[in-house]
């Protein structure tokens, strides 16, 4: 990105800082409890870390709290993690009246460096406010009307739109410096098209003295999706809701499943009912070491026959419409490579109907004479997603598949990546549209299925669903 091209919604998306957005779906309250995570994407360098903002309830003009947790890495590798707690009134501008901060800059060995550290309060006393800070108490007067910069994250959500008149204050960014004279207005509303949504975006605008300009986007929920600050830029993100784990470790195993064989079987976190076919090879829950690690693996076997075991489980209920966004993981290791016949894996989240809709990847974990392909499913029909070189996979690694499902009117997008335990990408970060296909309205995700096709000589460590 040129460093003189300025930072606008729209060059984000020409330079790909939003190839990954998911648009929040649902009603939203500004003054309810809600929980927003932003990636912050940094000028010319990327994503460079997250910011997380919590919100209690609030009755206009009452107090509530504000519950800040934000990462930055540095250029240098190391990390700047600063932790707030922001008593407010929930006025137009959120003014806090007390507010608590801890920051510490961790280094290459991810510990904190201690000499790095600030600890601070602060409240608001009379017409002072009192900062208290490595052991000394500072006092400033009060501003007519301030706040700090994390408290507009909240307060633009509640602002009118056109129809509001230009607030005039004092900023204390960060709770470091008193920022004076500052004036946050309206912008304009416009519609923004980010991954075949359409977004209608209203705008506020914030300039004064001693800061870069910052902007502020709102939805037509007035949920806050994107704020610019200078070089940085805020971009909401999905804080994940993990719905359904099986990581096998508390399970009653180890257990094998012979060829032929139907069944139950309880794994560590959900029942599953079991299938396998009767010219299957060998199946089982293994160890790492006694009390160690399990996870369910094949041995391999059957050649290009159709030889399949499945796995499923009816523990689940997703209302796909309340969330429009679905996250399948898997930890799949390979215990062999070098033969030509395809051994895939496949996650599935089904309907439960005979017909079933739903999402599926599928790890083909093929050999050193055939190339790995991701594979993705969608009501029936799949599509490949990325396929690599030969010769890419390694015996014995683990690697880590992730695919987020998103709606996007009468398309899917595909945001997917496979990581290897021991460190690095066997296939980055990236996304696909799948056109023309999505899950219908009202379907309900209610079964999680596990399936070894032609028996794939690996093993599934670990199985999440996030929404």
């Amino acid at each position: 990105m040129a460093t003189d091209r300025p930072l606008t919604l729209d060059a984000l998306i020409d330079v790909g800082a939003l190839s990954g957005f998911i648009a929040p779906a649902g009603p939203f309250d500004p003054n309810a409890e809600w929980d927003h995570l932003y990636r912050i994407w940094l000028y010319d360098t990327g994503d460079r870390g997250s910011l997380r903002v919590q919100h209690t309830a609030t009755a206009p003009g009452g107090n509530g709290v504000l519950t800040v947790a934000q990462v930055v890495t540095q250029s240098a590798g190391s990390v700047h993690k600063t932790n707030a707690s922001i008593q407010f009134t929930a006025d137009a501008l959120a003014t806090p009246y007390s507010w608590q901060i801890d920051s510490v800059i961790e280094g290459l060995d991810s510990q904190p460096i201690e000499s790095s550290r600030v600890q601070e309060t602060g409240a608001v006393s009379g017409s002072e406010i009192h900062v208290t800070a490595g052991g000394q108490t500072f006092i400033r007067p009060k501003p007519a009307a301030f706040t700090c910069n994390w408290s507009l994250f909240d307060a633009v959500q509640r602002l009118p739109g056109a129809s509001m008149l230009p607030l005039y204050f004092d900023l204390l960014e960060e709770f470091d410096l008193l920022k004076q004279g500052q004036r946050l207005s309206f912008q304009e509303s416009r519609d923004l098209v980010v991954n075949s949504q359409t977004l209608h975006l209203t705008g506020y605008h914030l300039i004064g003295e001693g800061i870069l300009p910052y902007e502020f986007w709102v939805d037509d929920q007035h949920r806050l999706l994107f704020a610019f600050a200078g070089i940085r830029v805020y971009v909401f993100d999905h804080v994940r809701t993990e719905v359904f784990r099986e990581t096998w470790n508390t399970a009653n195993l180890p257990q094998t499943f012979a060829p032929g064989a139907t069944g139950a079987v309880d794994g560590a976190d959900r029942a599953w009912t079991y299938t396998v076919q009767a010219n299957s090879g060998p199946l089982a829950i293994v160890e790492d070491a006694p009390g160690g690690n399990r996870r369910l693996e094949s041995s391999g076997g059957g050649g290009a026959t159709p030889n399949q075991a499945f796995f499923s489980s009816k523990t689940l209920s997703i209302a796909f419409d309340d969330y429009n966004a679905v996250t399948i993981k898997a930890a799949i290791r390979l215990n062999e490579v070098g033969t030509t016949d395809p051994r895939t894996v496949q996650v599935a989240l089904y309907d439960g109907q005979a017909s079933p809709s739903g999402f599926a990847i599928q790890f083909n974990g093929n050999t050193s004479k055939s190339p790995l392909a991701l594979m993705v499913w969608l009501a029936g029909a799949s599509t490949q997603v990325t396929t690599g070189a030969v010769g890419q996979q390694t015996t014995g690694e683990t690697y880590l598949v992730t695919a987020t499902f998103a709606r996007s009117g009468t398309d899917t997008n595909v945001n997917y990546q496979v990581q290897k335990a021991s460190g690095g990408n066997l296939i980055a970060s990236n996304s696909k549209t799948i056109v023309g296909a999505t899950l219908p309205a009202g379907v309900t995700l209610s079964e999680a299925k596990l399936t070894f096709k032609q028996l794939a000589a690996c093993a599934v460590d670990d199985v999440a669903i996030e929404v």
